[in-house]
């Protein structure tokens, strides 16, 4: 007769753990004999897993370090190739990878194996197909992030794109659909803004963003959302749902300006001038609806070469390029401008520039801390005679989303492409941090 199993329950509890670094931790879940049945096997199995994740010394601050991904390999009762019947459920419990990084610490990219995404996250369950890489994700390396309590650890990405394998009949999507998840989830007080479902404009700070503050992200092969934070992609977009998200925040902007342009009585008149500085992502996203709205476009960026040029020009926009300072040897005067770089020498020379009445929308931040000589007499003497307006914007709620699904919908598919200008796999998903030459939009493949 097989030798019975002898299980093993200690369970320590990292926040009370006293032992000084040079002792290991061994947490055992089970032993399992060789001999023993299929149900026994995938216990020897799952063991093993988690022998893997906690069988690892303490660092030097007390605690045990964050395991990131291994190669399987075989528990006890299992031989190489051989799976039991209860692997598949094994399988989406241990086989998760995601784009993980501490914040604040530049080299601690990696690919990490986590759990399956626990039901508390949504009762959607998503199989993740594309991320985009963003400033914000680099920006989070450099310390601008926040990971969830309990660890160091945050699993990034913000702009999402997957495929819905779980959700509740009353949920906007259905299995089978493409879907993109809302960022931003409201504060706990909540706020008034947030008590209104619009998170987006939080007066108190205490939000909490997926893959930014507070939250993992979407940058993983399997996430889960509620309901009210899924945004159904429609298939005729494929792979370009992957934009909505950065199209929700221009969406945003653009639906500000266009309630801002109303303040001051006017004819209406065909080719209202709008002016965007930088040619990333964002800034052509900005050019994109601001042509669908009658704008005559015209984008300002310090490259030359690269697909931006054409990009702007397959717009029916107009492209200008040159570094900051020159902006206003430009003969123009804009009704809107949008500055999606954050340069602060841009900010003041489009201030200065704008036509009476304008409005202009700050959408991009700056990580640098270069002091300007600015003459604020100018600049305050030429917005206030002009009757000139100046507004941030940040983040994006639900409608802001679909509204930019619409958007991407009626654009040229051929067009959206061109922006995608490079793919990274989630095995080596670092190399979408590091800027090269042509680089628009970089997404990750969740399924590489």
């Amino acid at each position: 007769m097989p030798r019975r199993p002898t299980h093993h329950t200690f369970s320590p509890n990292p926040n009370t753990n006293t032992r000084t670094a040079s002792k290991p931790l061994y947490v055992v879940l089970c032993r399992v004999s060789r001999q023993s049945s299929p149900s026994a096997s995938w216990m020897g199995a799952l063991a093993h897993h988690w022998s893997l994740r906690l069988h690892r010394p303490l660092n030097a601050s007390g605690s045990a370090p964050y395991l990131g991904y291994e190669q399987s390999r075989p528990g006890p009762g299992i031989s190489a190739g051989v799976l039991p019947k209860r692997r598949a459920g094994l399988d989406r419990f241990t086989h998760v990878k995601a784009m993980s990084v501490i914040p604040g610490r530049p080299g601690s990219e990696l690919v990490a194996e986590l759990p399956d995404p626990p039901s508390e996250d949504g009762s959607v369950l998503v199989e993740g197909l594309l991320a985009g890489i963003c400033g914000t994700d680099a920006e989070i390396l450099r310390g601008g992030g926040q990971p969830p309590p309990g660890g160091p650890r945050l699993v990034i990405g913000h702009e999402s794109l997957g495929r819905v394998l779980e959700a509740p009949a009353d949920a906007p999507v259905r299995p089978g659909d493409l879907v993109a998840g809302v960022v931003r989830r409201p504060d706990p007080v909540p706020c008034p803004a947030c008590a209104a479902g619009r998170p987006d404009f939080c007066v108190n700070g205490r939000y909490t963003e997926r893959g930014i503050k507070g939250l993992d992200g979407y940058g993983a092969t399997r996430w889960r959302l509620s309901p009210r934070f899924a945004i159904a992609v429609p298939d005729q977009l494929g792979d370009l749902g992957v934009l909505t998200e950065p199209g929700s925040v221009v969406a945003k902007a653009w639906e500000q300006i266009d309630r801002l342009v109303l303040r001051a009585p006017a004819e209406p008149r065909p080719g209202r001038l709008a002016l965007i500085t930088g040619a990333g992502p964002i800034g052509m996203l900005a050019a994109l609806l601001g042509r669908q709205r009658g704008y005559q476009v015209h984008v300002f960026d310090r490259v030359t070469a690269g697909p931006k040029p054409a990009l702007v020009a397959a717009l029916g926009a107009t492209y200008h390029h040159g570094p900051a300072g020159t902006l206003e040897a430009l003969d123009l005067c804009p009704d809107v401008a949008l500055e999606c770089t954050g340069a602060g020498q841009l900010v003041i020379e489009l201030a200065g520039k704008l036509a009476p009445a304008g409005v202009m929308c700050l959408i991009g931040i700056s990580s640098g801390r270069r002091r300007l000589p600015v003459d604020m007499s100018r600049v305050g003497a030429s917005m206030v005679l002009g009757n000139s307006l100046v507004f941030g914007t940040v983040s994006a709620a639900r409608r802001h989303y679909e509204q930019a699904v619409g958007a991407l919908a009626r654009a040229d598919p051929a067009w959206l492409r061109g922006l995608i200008s490079r793919r990274v796999p989630l095995s080596g998903w670092q190399q979408g941090l590091a800027r090269q030459p042509g680089d628009v939009k970089v997404v990750v493949d969740l399924t590489q």
